[in-house]
């Protein structure tokens, strides 16, 4: 059973019994698990083989542009305000002005996580536009590789 607060306990009737009470909390806790399990299999299903575009203004190296190709979405654990949290098998492509990189994320790697609400603030493309950012980035770098040839 999870913590329980006060608040919690000040919805029931006071005349209950502890085991009436265990009873009425038992399925409460039930009932908030199905509705957990049932949010992230929605989640999972709406993101699991999908290709998505975040841009962030403000990034660590100033402005940039990730490109995730995400093959499976995991669940994984919760984060500090309870939110769930979403692992990914994949690949990641990010572009700024001082980082440019191409590589494969597995779910257990827990800096590569997203919330419900980061997924839904992501764009999701098409595979032709995945393509288009894979070729970009493939081109960038030969030229880098040529230019470090010189």
């Amino acid at each position: 059973m999870r913590y329980i607060n006060a608040n919690q306990l000040k919805q029931f009737d006071g005349s209950l019994t502890v085991k009436e009470l265990i009873a009425k909390l038992e399925q409460e806790n039930k009932a908030k698990e199905a509705k957990n399990e049932e949010t992230k299999k929605k989640v999972i299903e709406a993101y699991s083989g999908k290709f998505l575009k975040v841009y962030d203004p403000h990034g660590l190296f100033g402005e940039s542009l990730d490109i995730y190709k995400i093959d499976e979405l995991k669940f994984t654990s919760y984060n500090t305000e309870y939110e769930m949290l979403y692992g990914f098998n994949g690949t990641k492509i990010s572009f700024s002005k001082r980082d440019l990189s191409m590589f494969d994320i597995s779910s257990s790697e827990c800096r590569y996580h997203f919330s419900e609400k980061d997924l839904k603030e992501a764009t999701i493309i098409g595979l032709e536009e995945y393509q288009t950012y894979v070729e970009e980035y493939e081109r960038i770098t030969t030229s880098l590789k040529n230019l470090l040839k010189k």
